[in-house]
């Protein structure tokens, strides 16, 4: 439950920062998955 928190948080921040749906992406790809298993 607390990677889709971190993941919820970061896609947010992202989007904030840049404001546009492409970090969305790369944090899908990222290791974040990885970290869970």
């Amino acid at each position: 439950m607390r990677e889709h928190s971190l993941a919820c948080v970061m896609t947010e921040l992202t989007v904030d920062q840049r404001g546009e749906p492409v970090p969305q992406v790369l944090l899908g790809e990222m290791p974040l998955g990885r970290i869970g298993p």
